[in-house]
Protein backbone atom coordinates (compact mmCIF):
# COMPACT_ATOMS: atom_id res chain seq x y z
CA UNK A 1 0.00 0.00 0.00
CA UNK A 2 0.95 3.62 0.11
CA UNK A 3 2.68 5.56 2.37
CA UNK A 4 0.99 8.69 2.72
CA UNK A 5 2.23 11.54 2.41
CA UNK A 6 2.98 12.49 5.85
CA UNK A 7 3.69 9.76 8.46
CA UNK A 8 0.42 8.81 10.31
CA UNK A 9 0.42 7.92 13.95
CA UNK A 10 -2.14 7.94 16.35
CA UNK A 11 -1.91 10.12 19.76
CA UNK A 12 -3.72 9.09 23.33
CA UNK A 13 -6.67 11.09 21.99
CA UNK A 14 -6.87 8.86 19.05
CA UNK A 15 -6.59 11.21 16.64
CA UNK A 16 -3.37 11.44 13.93
CA UNK A 17 -1.01 13.34 15.36
CA UNK A 18 0.50 16.42 13.08
CA UNK A 19 3.90 16.45 12.76
CA UNK A 20 6.08 19.53 13.98
CA UNK A 21 5.75 22.86 11.29
CA UNK A 22 2.36 20.55 9.74
CA UNK A 23 0.18 23.36 7.19
CA UNK A 24 -2.70 21.87 5.44
CA UNK A 25 -1.30 23.10 1.74
CA UNK A 26 1.38 20.36 2.03
CA UNK A 27 -1.10 17.95 1.30
CA UNK A 28 -0.99 17.51 -2.44
CA UNK A 29 -2.25 15.08 -4.50
CA UNK A 30 0.19 14.78 -7.33
CA UNK A 31 1.86 12.56 -9.62
CA UNK A 32 4.07 11.55 -7.37
CA UNK A 33 1.48 10.13 -5.16
CA UNK A 34 -1.00 8.60 -7.67
CA UNK A 35 1.98 6.93 -9.88
CA UNK A 36 5.17 7.38 -7.95
CA UNK A 37 7.41 4.30 -9.25
CA UNK A 38 4.31 2.67 -10.76
CA UNK A 39 2.66 2.15 -7.44
CA UNK A 40 -1.13 2.26 -8.16
CA UNK A 41 -2.83 4.38 -5.40
CA UNK A 42 -5.55 3.66 -3.19
CA UNK A 43 -8.49 6.15 -2.32
CA UNK A 44 -11.69 5.95 -1.18
CA UNK A 45 -14.81 8.14 -1.11
CA UNK A 46 -17.13 9.04 1.65
CA UNK A 47 -20.47 10.59 1.76
CA UNK A 48 -21.65 13.93 3.97
CA UNK A 49 -24.79 12.72 6.16
CA UNK A 50 -26.12 16.12 7.28
CA UNK A 51 -26.64 17.93 10.17
CA UNK A 52 -27.20 15.38 12.23
CA UNK A 53 -25.98 12.97 14.95
CA UNK A 54 -25.00 10.38 11.57
CA UNK A 55 -22.35 12.90 10.66
CA UNK A 56 -20.70 13.08 14.05
CA UNK A 57 -20.56 9.69 14.14
CA UNK A 58 -18.67 9.63 10.22
CA UNK A 59 -16.32 12.48 12.02
CA UNK A 60 -15.84 10.06 15.50
CA UNK A 61 -14.83 7.14 13.17
CA UNK A 62 -12.68 9.10 11.00
CA UNK A 63 -9.27 7.52 12.57
CA UNK A 64 -10.34 4.26 11.51
CA UNK A 65 -10.62 5.19 7.95
CA UNK A 66 -7.27 7.01 7.93
CA UNK A 67 -5.89 3.92 9.34
CA UNK A 68 -6.29 2.35 6.36
CA UNK A 69 -3.85 4.92 4.62
CA UNK A 70 -5.69 5.95 1.05
CA UNK A 71 -3.47 8.17 -0.27
CA UNK A 72 -6.94 10.58 -0.96
CA UNK A 73 -10.19 10.91 0.23
CA UNK A 74 -13.06 11.85 -1.88
CA UNK A 75 -15.81 14.14 -0.36
CA UNK A 76 -18.93 13.62 -2.49
CA UNK A 77 -21.62 16.25 -2.87
CA UNK A 78 -25.15 15.01 -3.12
CA UNK A 79 -27.15 18.14 -1.60
CA UNK A 80 -27.51 22.11 -2.22
CA UNK A 81 -25.23 25.02 -1.84
CA UNK A 82 -26.43 24.93 1.93
CA UNK A 83 -25.06 21.71 2.61
CA UNK A 84 -21.82 22.27 0.82
CA UNK A 85 -21.19 25.14 3.26
CA UNK A 86 -21.96 23.02 5.78
CA UNK A 87 -22.04 18.99 5.86
CA UNK A 88 -19.69 18.66 2.94
CA UNK A 89 -17.28 21.24 4.15
CA UNK A 90 -16.88 20.16 7.81
CA UNK A 91 -16.12 16.47 6.61
CA UNK A 92 -13.46 17.94 4.08
CA UNK A 93 -11.50 19.79 6.67
CA UNK A 94 -11.69 16.95 9.06
CA UNK A 95 -10.55 14.91 6.99
CA UNK A 96 -7.28 17.26 5.69
CA UNK A 97 -6.89 18.63 9.24
CA UNK A 98 -6.98 15.45 11.24
CA UNK A 99 -5.96 12.89 9.09
CA UNK A 100 -3.34 14.75 7.37
CA UNK A 101 -4.62 13.13 4.39
CA UNK A 102 -5.62 15.10 1.10
CA UNK A 103 -9.58 15.79 0.56
CA UNK A 104 -11.03 16.09 -3.13
CA UNK A 105 -14.07 17.93 -2.87
CA UNK A 106 -17.01 17.14 -5.26
CA UNK A 107 -18.10 19.90 -6.80
CA UNK A 108 -21.30 19.53 -9.07
CA UNK A 109 -22.18 21.68 -11.97
CA UNK A 110 -25.69 21.57 -11.34
CA UNK A 111 -25.96 23.06 -8.14
CA UNK A 112 -23.58 26.30 -8.47
CA UNK A 113 -23.83 29.16 -10.78
CA UNK A 114 -20.37 31.19 -11.53
CA UNK A 115 -21.50 33.90 -8.82
CA UNK A 116 -22.63 31.32 -6.59
CA UNK A 117 -19.50 29.26 -6.63
CA UNK A 118 -16.86 31.63 -6.67
CA UNK A 119 -17.13 32.06 -2.85
CA UNK A 120 -17.52 28.83 -1.86
CA UNK A 121 -14.45 28.13 -3.76
CA UNK A 122 -12.34 31.01 -2.08
CA UNK A 123 -13.76 29.53 1.21
CA UNK A 124 -12.20 26.39 -0.10
CA UNK A 125 -8.95 27.73 -0.68
CA UNK A 126 -8.46 29.84 2.18
CA UNK A 127 -8.98 25.86 4.06
CA UNK A 128 -6.49 24.70 2.17
CA UNK A 129 -9.01 22.15 0.13
CA UNK A 130 -7.30 22.75 -3.12
CA UNK A 131 -8.21 19.47 -4.70
CA UNK A 132 -11.63 19.51 -6.06
CA UNK A 133 -13.56 17.20 -8.45
CA UNK A 134 -16.05 18.36 -11.23
CA UNK A 135 -19.32 16.89 -12.07
CA UNK A 136 -22.17 17.70 -13.94
CA UNK A 137 -24.19 16.50 -11.22
CA UNK A 138 -27.91 16.07 -10.86
CA UNK A 139 -30.74 17.88 -12.40
CA UNK A 140 -32.74 17.77 -9.03
CA UNK A 141 -30.52 20.22 -7.67
CA UNK A 142 -30.39 22.66 -10.74
CA UNK A 143 -31.82 26.19 -9.39
CA UNK A 144 -34.05 27.67 -12.43
CA UNK A 145 -32.83 30.85 -11.13
CA UNK A 146 -29.77 30.86 -11.98
CA UNK A 147 -27.60 30.21 -14.97
CA UNK A 148 -25.45 26.70 -13.63
CA UNK A 149 -22.76 24.81 -14.92
CA UNK A 150 -24.19 22.40 -17.90
CA UNK A 151 -21.15 19.95 -18.40
CA UNK A 152 -18.25 19.74 -16.36
CA UNK A 153 -15.91 20.67 -18.89
CA UNK A 154 -17.42 24.11 -17.93
CA UNK A 155 -17.51 23.65 -14.51
CA UNK A 156 -13.22 22.85 -14.61
CA UNK A 157 -12.87 25.89 -16.96
CA UNK A 158 -14.24 28.24 -14.49
CA UNK A 159 -12.54 26.41 -11.07
CA UNK A 160 -9.07 27.10 -13.46
CA UNK A 161 -9.48 30.51 -14.30
CA UNK A 162 -10.25 31.07 -10.78
CA UNK A 163 -7.37 29.51 -9.89
CA UNK A 164 -5.30 27.89 -7.21
CA UNK A 165 -6.68 24.25 -7.65
CA UNK A 166 -6.05 20.91 -8.38
CA UNK A 167 -8.81 19.45 -10.87
CA UNK A 168 -10.47 15.90 -11.01
CA UNK A 169 -12.57 14.66 -13.34
CA UNK A 170 -15.52 11.85 -13.71
CA UNK A 171 -15.58 8.98 -16.73
CA UNK A 172 -17.53 6.48 -17.69
CA UNK A 173 -16.11 3.66 -19.46
CA UNK A 174 -19.55 1.66 -19.33
CA UNK A 175 -19.86 4.05 -22.35
CA UNK A 176 -17.68 1.53 -24.07
CA UNK A 177 -21.70 -0.41 -24.72
CA UNK A 178 -22.72 2.36 -26.20
CA UNK A 179 -23.30 2.24 -30.96
CA UNK A 180 -19.96 2.72 -32.63
CA UNK A 181 -21.49 6.24 -34.28
CA UNK A 182 -21.77 7.74 -30.85
CA UNK A 183 -17.86 6.65 -29.29
CA UNK A 184 -16.16 9.53 -31.12
CA UNK A 185 -18.79 11.91 -29.05
CA UNK A 186 -17.67 10.21 -25.82
CA UNK A 187 -13.88 10.81 -26.98
CA UNK A 188 -14.63 13.86 -27.48
CA UNK A 189 -16.26 15.22 -24.21
CA UNK A 190 -13.16 13.28 -22.44
CA UNK A 191 -10.94 15.38 -24.49
CA UNK A 192 -12.92 18.30 -23.78
CA UNK A 193 -12.61 17.89 -19.98
CA UNK A 194 -9.07 17.06 -19.74
CA UNK A 195 -8.40 20.02 -22.12
CA UNK A 196 -10.09 22.31 -19.43
CA UNK A 197 -7.57 21.46 -16.83
CA UNK A 198 -8.46 18.04 -15.52
CA UNK A 199 -5.04 16.14 -14.06
CA UNK A 200 -6.63 12.75 -13.39
CA UNK A 201 -9.78 10.82 -14.39
CA UNK A 202 -11.78 8.57 -11.75
CA UNK A 203 -14.46 6.01 -13.36
CA UNK A 204 -17.59 5.68 -12.48
CA UNK A 205 -18.18 2.19 -11.07
CA UNK A 206 -17.79 -0.95 -13.35
CA UNK A 207 -18.12 -4.62 -12.66
CA UNK A 208 -16.68 -6.24 -15.93
CA UNK A 209 -12.69 -5.48 -15.89
CA UNK A 210 -12.74 -6.25 -19.49
CA UNK A 211 -14.64 -3.52 -20.68
CA UNK A 212 -12.61 -1.08 -18.48
CA UNK A 213 -9.21 -1.82 -20.40
CA UNK A 214 -11.36 -2.11 -23.46
CA UNK A 215 -12.06 1.67 -22.86
CA UNK A 216 -9.03 2.24 -21.52
CA UNK A 217 -7.22 1.25 -24.75
CA UNK A 218 -9.16 3.82 -26.65
CA UNK A 219 -8.47 6.18 -24.67
CA UNK A 220 -4.92 5.91 -24.43
CA UNK A 221 -5.18 5.30 -28.28
CA UNK A 222 -6.12 8.98 -28.68
CA UNK A 223 -2.89 10.74 -26.68
CA UNK A 224 -4.42 11.08 -23.50
CA UNK A 225 -2.05 9.68 -20.99
CA UNK A 226 -3.27 11.44 -17.38
CA UNK A 227 -4.04 8.56 -14.45
CA UNK A 228 -7.09 6.83 -14.65
CA UNK A 229 -8.72 5.18 -11.32
CA UNK A 230 -10.74 2.60 -11.47
CA UNK A 231 -14.13 3.03 -9.21
CA UNK A 232 -14.81 -0.08 -7.28
CA UNK A 233 -18.08 -0.94 -6.01
CA UNK A 234 -18.81 -3.74 -3.28
CA UNK A 235 -22.03 -4.69 -3.66
CA UNK A 236 -23.52 -5.63 -0.21
CA UNK A 237 -27.33 -5.98 -0.64
CA UNK A 238 -29.90 -7.14 -3.04
CA UNK A 239 -31.52 -3.99 -2.78
CA UNK A 240 -28.53 -2.16 -3.92
CA UNK A 241 -28.85 -3.67 -7.72
CA UNK A 242 -31.49 -2.02 -9.53
CA UNK A 243 -29.29 1.14 -8.94
CA UNK A 244 -26.07 -0.66 -9.35
CA UNK A 245 -27.17 -1.78 -13.35
CA UNK A 246 -28.19 1.70 -13.99
CA UNK A 247 -24.76 3.09 -12.81
CA UNK A 248 -23.00 0.21 -14.53
CA UNK A 249 -24.77 0.52 -17.72
CA UNK A 250 -27.50 -1.83 -18.04
CA UNK A 251 -26.01 -5.14 -16.56
CA UNK A 252 -24.38 -7.12 -13.91
CA UNK A 253 -21.97 -9.64 -14.94
CA UNK A 254 -23.74 -13.09 -15.03
CA UNK A 255 -21.19 -14.24 -12.46
CA UNK A 256 -21.80 -11.29 -10.09
CA UNK A 257 -25.57 -12.60 -10.61
CA UNK A 258 -25.36 -15.69 -10.28
CA UNK A 259 -23.52 -15.51 -7.41
CA UNK A 260 -26.08 -13.51 -5.44
CA UNK A 261 -28.84 -15.24 -6.53
CA UNK A 262 -27.42 -18.33 -5.12
CA UNK A 263 -27.48 -16.52 -2.03
CA UNK A 264 -30.33 -14.00 -1.98
CA UNK A 265 -31.92 -15.34 1.52
CA UNK A 266 -28.50 -14.76 3.19
CA UNK A 267 -28.11 -11.29 3.76
CA UNK A 268 -24.75 -11.97 5.38
CA UNK A 269 -23.63 -13.95 2.41
CA UNK A 270 -24.69 -11.75 -0.01
CA UNK A 271 -21.95 -8.88 1.38
CA UNK A 272 -19.63 -12.07 1.79
CA UNK A 273 -20.17 -12.42 -2.12
CA UNK A 274 -19.79 -8.50 -2.81
CA UNK A 275 -16.57 -8.14 -0.79
CA UNK A 276 -14.77 -11.02 -2.68
CA UNK A 277 -15.96 -10.10 -6.20
CA UNK A 278 -14.36 -6.46 -5.41
CA UNK A 279 -11.43 -8.12 -3.92
CA UNK A 280 -11.03 -10.18 -7.09
CA UNK A 281 -12.16 -7.29 -9.47
CA UNK A 282 -8.68 -5.27 -7.23
CA UNK A 283 -6.24 -7.90 -7.36
CA UNK A 284 -6.98 -8.50 -11.19
CA UNK A 285 -6.88 -4.51 -11.95
CA UNK A 286 -3.65 -4.12 -9.96
CA UNK A 287 -1.95 -6.87 -11.48
CA UNK A 288 -3.21 -5.81 -15.30
CA UNK A 289 -1.29 -2.31 -14.22
CA UNK A 290 -4.11 -0.05 -13.14
CA UNK A 291 -2.89 3.18 -12.32
CA UNK A 292 -5.14 3.54 -8.81
CA UNK A 293 -7.76 2.29 -7.26
CA UNK A 294 -10.68 4.39 -5.73
CA UNK A 295 -12.80 2.74 -3.54
CA UNK A 296 -16.90 3.81 -3.24
CA UNK A 297 -17.57 2.78 0.33
CA UNK A 298 -21.25 4.16 1.06
CA UNK A 299 -19.37 5.04 4.82
CA UNK A 300 -19.38 1.20 5.37
CA UNK A 301 -16.38 1.10 7.37
CA UNK A 302 -16.52 -2.63 8.00
CA UNK A 303 -16.83 -3.40 4.41
CA UNK A 304 -13.68 -1.43 3.63
CA UNK A 305 -11.74 -2.88 6.13
CA UNK A 306 -11.94 -6.44 5.32
CA UNK A 307 -11.44 -5.13 1.32
CA UNK A 308 -8.22 -3.28 2.53
CA UNK A 309 -7.29 -6.49 4.52
CA UNK A 310 -7.75 -8.90 1.46
CA UNK A 311 -6.00 -6.37 -1.30
CA UNK A 312 -3.25 -4.87 0.89
CA UNK A 313 -0.60 -6.91 -0.11
CA UNK A 314 -1.20 -6.64 -3.76
CA UNK A 315 -0.15 -3.03 -4.15
CA UNK A 316 2.83 -3.63 -2.67
CA UNK A 317 3.41 -6.47 -5.24
CA UNK A 318 2.22 -3.88 -7.97
CA UNK A 319 5.06 -2.14 -7.78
Amino acid sequence: MNVSILQQQLNPAGRFALPVGFSPKNLIIEEQIVMAEHQPSFSLELTPLGENSEQQALLQSLPSWGALQPDFISITAHGGVERSYGADFELATAVQQDLQIPALVHIAGQTWSPTTLKPYLEKLRAAELRHVLTIRGDEVFKNAEQQNFTTAANLAAFIRQVGGFDISGACYPHLYHMPPTELPDDLHLLQAKLSSGMTRLITQLFFDNEVFFAWQRRVRSIGIGVPILAGIFPVTSLQQKSRLKQLAGGSLPDQLNDQLAGVANDPAAVQAVGIDYAVNQIKDLLARGVDGIHLYTMNNLEVTQKIYQKTQAWFNKSK
